[in-house]
């Protein structure tokens, strides 16, 4: 299940809570550090195991799922702190986690590549139900990118996640992306479709990757292009256009955001060039 469509439909299964020792990693250890975890919760008699192929499904106790070294997969998107908010609510209240949680060993590295959201949200809740994991083994980067393709091939990813190029390229739009909304945070939305004048931070990713392409322009350099719309907006509002109602304008006028005020997308390259 996609963190993109979180809910409470596919839940983890459930024993009586007990007393469970946090699972910590041997830095002593002569093995190498997955292959010891690999075989400590195979042998773990409070863990049950499924093999699926090239995946092993672990039902396992909160306390050892919280205790594994896990990193964010590279090709993730950032948490949306909005929705991470939300399912931790949720889960300090049911203590369930909904779904399965993706992991892969990558490297000698365990990384999560599907439901970061959720994981994230686990941070400050002390019990919870038993943690549902896929693990793929000895896995390359590229199967790791397959695998994520093929849970969410139905959820809406913008284009910047999917594309192929460099990790870079990558960094710099996210991070530019990321300062934008940390910098107008009072109209961030994590709704499909935003009222007036909030934005969507997936939306607005998709529609900077796009214009960087047509208008063939760096990220940095589209960033100024669209802040300097944003401050003509106010004193040039677009032709045609009807009027924002008064509530849309004073939030606008709070926030000094105000490219998404009318009905009709004004973030498009004519208005860029």
């Amino acid at each position: 299940m996609s963190d993109c469509e979180y809910c409470d439909d596919d839940r983890a299964y459930i024993r009586p809570p007990r007393k469970t020792e946090t699972f910590s990693i041997s830095s002593n250890s002569s093995q190498p550090k997955m292959s010891y975890f690999k075989k400590s919760i195979s042998n773990d008699s409070d863990i049950i195991k499924n093999e699926r192929g090239r995946h092993t499904v672990y039902i396992m106790p909160y306390k050892t799922f919280i205790g594994l070294p896990i990193d964010t997969w590279g090709g993730n998107r950032p948490a949306d702190e909005l929705r991470v908010q939300k399912i931790h609510e949720w889960m300090d209240t049911t203590k369930i986690v909904d779904g399965t949680i993706y992991l892969a060993c990558i490297d000698n590295k365990l990384v999560c590549y599907d439901a970061n959201h959720r994981r994230e949200a686990m941070k400050g809740i002390e019990f919870m139900y038993d943690v549902t994991v896929d693990i793929l083994w000895d896995a390359s980067e590229e199967e790791v990118r397959q695998e994520f393709e093929r849970i969410n091939i139905n959820v809406k990813l913008p284009e910047v996640y999917k594309k192929k190029m460099s990790d870079k390229d990558r960094a710099e739009i996210l991070d530019i992306v990321k300062q934008f909304c940390i910098k107008y945070k009072s109209r961030l939305s994590d709704c499909d479709k935003p009222q007036r004048p909030n934005f969507n931070r997936d939306q607005f990713t998709q529609l900077f990757t796009t214009l960087c392409e047509e208008l063939e322009i760096g990220p940095k350099e589209l960033m100024n292009r669209i802040e300097e719309l944003n401050t003509r907006l106010p004193t040039n509002p677009p032709t045609g256009e009807k009027r924002p109602p008064d509530s849309v304008i004073e939030k606008c006028v709070k926030s000094n955001l105000w490219l998404f005020a009318w009905k009709c997308n004004q973030l498009i390259a004519q208005n860029l060039v």
